[in-house]
């Protein structure tokens, strides 16, 4: 047993599906901190900009550019595709992971099974920590 309780399922996967994975994850993540660079100019413009917030914003009003209903479907369209397309071409896990059981959790603790129920079962309980931060005991109270 690993020393994470983490599911990680990434080692299980084909390297050409991670590659596919990594590539499409940092083409979005591009793709969306582009989207951010109109309100990064603006804030260049904000700040280099000495006079009040009232000059900015007529300025900012004066030179803004219309969305149109063409270029809105077009992205909505393009956007629902991609995500579509990203839901159909990512891989499926083959095997589920199992789920850890009661033994795992008391060796990975350093317990005992019998603890761990008591603990689970009780109203209160107390854990008790070393100078490490792992348990030492379990203090169950009705």
């Amino acid at each position: 047993m690993s020393d994470s309780l983490i599911i990680n399922a990434r080692p299980h996967l084909r390297w050409y599906r991670r590659m596919f994975s990594d590539a499409s994850t940092a083409m979005l993540w591009g793709f969306w901190l582009w989207l951010w660079r109109p309100a990064l100019s603006l804030y260049g413009f904000l700040a280099g900009l000495h006079a009040g917030l009232q000059p900015a914003l007529m300025k900012l009003a004066s030179v803004g550019t219309p969305v149109s209903i063409e270029g809105s479907a077009v992205a909505l369209f393009s956007t629902s595709s991609t995500l579509l397309l990203w839901s159909v071409l990512t891989p499926t896990q083959d095997q589920r992971p199992q789920p850890k059981q009661l033994r795992d959790y008391a060796d990975h603790f350093g317990l005992t099974e019998q603890d761990l129920v008591h603990g689970r079962n009780s109203s209160v309980c107390v854990v008790h920590h070393d100078e490490n931060g792992r348990i030492v005991r379990i203090e169950q109270r009705a």
